[in-house]
């Protein structure tokens, strides 16, 4: 049994469909015994709002949606303590947006012979303003993408290398019937020239499968490419997305840690911080009245360094991206300590830019 929900965003007009499933799809094939029942939802109405909340500015503006599943496996509490994306809209935001809403899922926990038990579950997000011009994103298998990653990873644009910065770059493509890309536009940008135009390079080598079957009707899908710490991966839509140690949102780094020898990073400077935040709002968005909030993912090193960092949650305004991303390159903390030594550590830090 499914269960469709929608709201109308006031300031956008944006409609944002969540469709709540209140069984998984496959959740039976990673549980050694199945429950005798399944988590059930209890906070369907937040959930949507979260979605809207969540939903990228940028791309709710100009009307892109798409639709990702997310597997959530939920504890004996009724929360949600680990996902991962099972169906990839195809564009990383989006997916970042369900990832992250369906973390603040609060669900009845499943049982077994009376007893809660851990379990896992889907949800699925469809992401829609309501004004869409063009049919949605679907599903197009790709025929080369290991060989087009494959050739394309040791040319990572430099400034992302020298600056140890990530990106993401999305599109939408639209295939003809032999399998070959005839339209190609920019519908997530990385705010930089570089990597968009190594991605917009990388997509073009892509050749997806033939429609055998077709009328002669290009299929839209969406691509993107990821440019991350020590790597480079093409997501399609219907990807299927372990979490990785590469990855955003799903590492639980930033978790408090219960162990008394262990303690999250630091701050250090927070001062010329302050500083910072102030030095480089961007003026022509302050004197306007424009601000926004930036999340940005870091690593941190053993010695309290930011030796990478990415948008993880964009303002939608491309000056203040790169602003936050300035700011965090200057942060400096104590390290993270697990069992008493010094780890490498993920954190997500928002960072909030607030005209006077």
């Amino acid at each position: 049994m499914s269960r469709a929900l929608s709201i109308t965003t006031v300031a956008r007009t944006a409609t944002v469909a969540c469709l709540l499933l209140g069984c998984a799809l496959d959740a039976h094939a990673r549980q050694t015994e199945a429950p005798d029942t399944l988590p059930t939802l209890r906070n369907a109405n937040a959930l949507v709002d979260a979605l809207t909340e969540n939903y990228p500015l940028s791309m709710r503006r100009d009307a892109i949606g798409g639709t990702a599943r997310i597997q959530v496996r939920v504890n004996t509490d009724g929360k949600v303590d680990s996902t991962w994306v099972a169906y990839s809209s195809g564009l990383y935001g989006l997916d970042r947006a369900a990832s992250r809403t369906a973390r603040s899922a609060r669900f009845d926990p499943a049982r077994r012979d009376g007893a809660k038990v851990p379990a896992w579950t889907e949800l699925p997000f469809r992401f829609s303003t309501g004004h869409e011009r063009n049919p949605e994103p679907q599903h197009v298998p790709v025929l080369n993408r290991a060989d087009v990653v494959a050739g394309s990873a040791a040319h990572r644009p430099r400034d992302l290398v020298a600056s140890g910065t990530g990106a993401s770059v999305g599109f939408r493509l639209d295939i003809d019937s032999a399998g070959m890309p005839v339209r190609i536009s920019l519908v997530e940008t990385s705010c930089m020239d570089g990597p968009d135009a190594a991605a917009l390079a990388i997509v073009r080598q892509l050749t997806f499968a033939p429609d055998h079957d077709g009328i002669g009707a290009t299929r839209p899908t969406y691509a993107s490419v990821h440019f991350g710490m020590d790597s480079l991966a093409v997501r399609l839509v219907g990807d299927a997305l372990r979490p990785s140690r590469d990855t955003t949102e799903s590492d639980s780094s930033s978790r408090e840690n219960s162990n008394a020898k262990s303690k999250r990073p630091l701050l250090t400077n927070r001062p010329h911080i302050a500083r910072l935040l102030e030095q480089y709002y961007p003026p022509d968005l302050r004197a306007l009245g424009v601000g926004g909030d930036v999340h940005v993912l870091i690593h941190i090193d053993e010695q309290g360094a930011v030796t990478y960092k990415e948008v993880s949650r964009s303002s939608g305004e491309c000056k203040l991206d790169a602003a936050a991303l300035l700011v965090t390159r200057n942060m400096r903390f104590e390290p993270g300590v697990n069992r008493g030594e010094r780890v490498p550590v993920w954190v997500e830090i928002p960072i909030f830019f607030r005209s006077r």
